[in-house]
């Protein structure tokens, strides 16, 4: 019998379908997913006798392929495998998956989520509701603003596709400009700098590397309008958040909206978490039941094509095949 490990808090959700295909397929699946990522050294001490893991952004170093006796295969839930390193993973024979672009349109709607919630101030007039004070709550349009798109990969269009509707001048940066994609939804490429200074509303969507790490810090945020809202939906290490915070104190920005941490859960007495002027969701862009359940069936695929000997179509270390 085979042995799945299921560190993806996710798979939880709209997965009943897929955990009866591994079961029919002769797999034991052992749901074993935390309210946080796990540690290099537990990953080591969890892996022994499994024969595939469907993942989350826990942390697979050396350490850890080398205590995985058995492992075959990674399946990533969703896209980011930073926290994977593939050079060990390749060396060890362990294929990586992930599910490019089956994240994007629900992220996408959790970004507009964001830009209309800090807009109009959402979660301070529901708050005086409920307190009894029905008083006037001031904010601002969206109709007709700028956005700026930081990385237009798929969330990223995603995002551009439903600015269309808001009437939104849509300002983008990306190290691979699809110009076609641009002139069809009406995008304008501009340096990083530009789209700071001149946008309404910044999001971000690009994958954090050692480039990207720390990509929106002092410097950036004060190139910003005071009248503007940072949003991430990527990850948290993305921004400077010590420099976030100095930023929503002072006044450099108006507010920000994070689905993502530099570190998850974050701690209580996180300062970020004191602000007003913020909004937050828990890691949860990629959370509509429909995603979730497609997303866990791209999972299954994968492990099931790579344990009977077949490739899966989104193999991230392709190189793996040719050792």
């Amino acid at each position: 019998m085979y042995r799945v490990l299921v560190t993806a808090r996710a798979f939880r959700r709209e997965s009943e379908g897929a955990r009866q295909r591994l079961r029919e397929f002769g797999a034991q699946v052992d749901l074993q997913a935390l309210g946080r990522t796990r540690t290099a050294a537990e990953m080591a001490e969890l892996v022994p006798g499994y024969d595939a893991i469907i993942a989350s952004s826990d942390q697979y170093t050396e350490e850890v392929f080398a205590a995985a006796d058995r492992l075959k295969v990674i399946a990533r839930w969703g896209v980011g495998v930073d926290t994977i390193d593939l050079a060990a993973a390749t060396r060890h024979g362990v294929v990586v998956t992930n599910t490019p672009g089956m994240l994007a349109d629900a992220v996408a709607d959790l970004v507009f989520a964001f830009l209309l919630g800090l807009a109009r101030k959402l979660l301070l007039a529901d708050r005086m509701v409920r307190d009894g004070r029905w008083e006037e709550v001031g904010g601002v349009g969206v109709w007709g603003k700028t956005l700026g798109i930081v990385g237009l990969g798929s969330i990223g269009k995603a995002v551009a596709r439903r600015a269309q509707g808001f009437d939104l001048t849509v300002l983008a940066t990306d190290i691979a400009p699809d110009y076609e994609f641009a002139a069809r939804y009406g995008v304008t490429f501009v340096p990083l700098e530009e789209l700071l200074a001149q946008s309404d509303f910044v999001t971000l969507h690009v994958p954090l590397t050692p480039a990207t790490q720390g990509l929106i810090g002092e410097a950036e945020l004060r190139q910003m309008r005071p009248t503007a809202y940072l949003i991430n939906c990527g990850r948290g290490a993305l921004v400077d958040e010590p420099a976030l915070v100095r930023a929503l104190q002072e006044g450099w920005i108006a507010g920000a909206g994070l689905d993502v941490f530099a570190q998850e859960p974050p701690p209580p007495d996180h300062p970020l978490l004191t602000l007003d002027n913020c909004l937050f969701t828990p890691h949860s862009g990629f959370n509509a039941a429909e995603t979730v359940r497609a997303v866990n069936e791209a999972v299954v695929d994968s492990v099931i094509q790579v344990l009977t000997g077949q490739r899966p179509l989104h193999v991230v270390n392709p190189e793996v095949y040719r050792q």
